[in-house]
């Protein structure tokens, strides 16, 4: 909402656009919240970290700074009003942690600790090599994208195709007006040719949660996650979302290419979409537009009538696609961008676990490839997991690819899936999750420690994450293990 306002008073005023040019060097970002449309617009060589006092790991400010490998700190309440602008800051986002005014020992270990890490740094494939499990099964990884820059890291990280491309920030970065045809086509052109021979699968615009907009006529109301958004907004706005197909069956002439509806809730949907999109099929088609390869339709899987309709809805795609962080959010309704509520954001809720064991289970059984598109699997404690469910299809940030590729060449399908008949019989999520940190963690070699803090996150029932070192001072440390971690 404050970003609509903000662009209402400058056209209002008559105001210049903002220009983000021109920035300081080794730039920290701080703010109380940041709009993902302003740091996709900034220049990004200059953006060095953000810490924000809201958002969560999941929000989508927090996801596109991982997928950009910014590393960002969030819910670290109170530490605008001791901060100036020019303060030399030093942000750790494994940690969780920020420290105003550093004192020179303390940056001489942070150095430290970069040049460790550069070193330990896998190496990027060179190419696209699938996977493969320690009993040979081949598990495919590719990258969600929103940016059209992230396709050269999806490519450096040896991506199997874009999983999912989020093409919000396309219109996002159109202030006052919408993507034209050509523009879109141009964008969607481009990954397809980056990706070949690996699909590239573009999600329709998906705004009106945490990337509301006032240009897009999405409402403004109070909870907009549960209003008009996804799916439901190109429905009403059919000749927006006809402008969207036809650049996207268009950009099939380029290379493979999948378009995703989102917030799928009901069969009706689906054919209400598919009548649009075969209506500017044949008109493409009669112009002697088309191109030879038909486009795969899939569905967003991440509200619960559609775990449940799943069997109707399976038939009527290609595809499927599980998005984990709608998922989450809309099962245990937690608003992942609420801070007051984000010690109740579980992904390894008995229900959400279940919920998952659904989906898996009505793909094989109607024989639809089905894919993770959300950033629990990331993490590689929750990839094993969600192996040893039947998902062998992980589509996740660009930077996680090299880490969950390695875990996965040390675990066997038979001890993942037997990890995860455990885990399902589990009452609560830190019993799940203390679980995961003692299997996983015995199967493989490889250092997890990193990781552990976000497995311990989705599990935790305190309201209040204490820090781990006192209350932070000017020169103190503030920390909070429900920071994004860094990329």
């Amino acid at each position: 909402m404050e970003a609509v306002l903000d662009r209402v008073i400058a056209n209002l005023s008559g105001a210049s656009p903002v220009q983000r040019g021109g920035l300081p060097r080794n730039l920290i970002i701080m703010s109380h919240d940041f709009n993902p449309s302003v740091l996709a617009s900034m220049d990004l060589e200059s953006v060095k970290g953000l810490a924000l006092e809201a958002g969560g790991r999941t929000s989508h400010t927090a996801i596109l700074a991982r997928s950009l490998g910014i590393p960002a700190v969030m819910e670290m309440t109170g530490f605008l009003a001791e901060v100036a602008t020019g303060d030399p800051v030093l942000l750790d986002g494994d940690r969780g942690q920020l420290v105003l005014n550093p004192t020179s020992e303390r940056l001489d270990s942070a150095r430290i600790r970069l040049e460790e890490c550069s070193l330990m740094a896998e190496p990027p494939a060179a190419t696209a090599v699938p996977a493969r499990t320690r009993d040979g099964v081949a598990v495919t990884l590719k990258a969600n994208t929103e940016l059209p820059m992230e396709v050269r890291m999806a490519r450096r990280c040896a991506a199997e195709g874009i999983g999912l491309f989020r093409s919000e920030l396309l219109f996002l970065r159109c202030p006052g007006r919408f993507p034209t045809m050509a523009s879109q086509l141009e964008t969607y052109s481009m990954l397809a040719r980056e990706m070949h021979p690996y699909p590239v699968a573009i999600r329709t615009l998906d705004l009106g949660g945490d990337s509301n907009d006032l240009t897009t006529g999405v409402s403004n109301r109070q909870n907009p996650v549960m209003g008009l958004r996804g799916i439901r907004w190109s429905l009403v706005r059919q000749d927006l979302f006809a402008t969207q197909i036809e650049a996207i069956l268009r950009a099939g002439a380029s290379g493979k290419v999948e378009l995703v509806l989102p917030m799928i809730a009901s069969v009706e949907e689906v054919r209400e979409a598919k009548a649009v999109i075969a209506r500017i099929s044949e008109a493409l088609a009669a112009a002697g537009d088309l191109p030879g390869i038909p486009v795969a339709i899939g569905a967003m899987i991440e509200v619960p009538a559609a775990v449940l309709a799943l069997d109707g809805l399976a038939r009527e795609v290609d595809f499927l696609c599980v998005g984990t962080n709608d998922l989450t959010q809309y099962l245990l309704a937690v608003d992942r961008g609420n801070p007051s509520v984000s010690h109740l954001f579980k992904p390894l809720h008995p229900a959400m676990l279940q919920s998952l064991q659904r989906i898996a289970a009505v793909a094989k059984e109607c024989g639809k490839p089905v894919r993770i598109c959300g950033e629990m699997c990331a993490n590689p404690f929750f990839a094993v997991l969600l192996l040893g469910m039947g998902f062998t299809e992980l589509s996740m940030n660009s930077t996680s690819i090299p880490t969950v590729r390695k875990i996965i060449k040390e675990i066997s399908l038979a001890s993942a899936a037997d990890i995860s008949a455990q885990a399902l019989r589990f009452q609560t999520a830190g019993e799940t999750a203390g679980f995961l940190l003692s299997e996983v963690g015995r199967l493989v070699t490889m250092d997890l420690a990193p990781y552990v803090r976000e497995v311990v996150g989705a599990a935790a029932s305190d309201r209040a994450t204490p820090a781990l070192e006192p209350p932070w001072t000017a020169a103190q440390e503030s920390c909070s293990h429900r920071s994004a971690r860094r990329s």
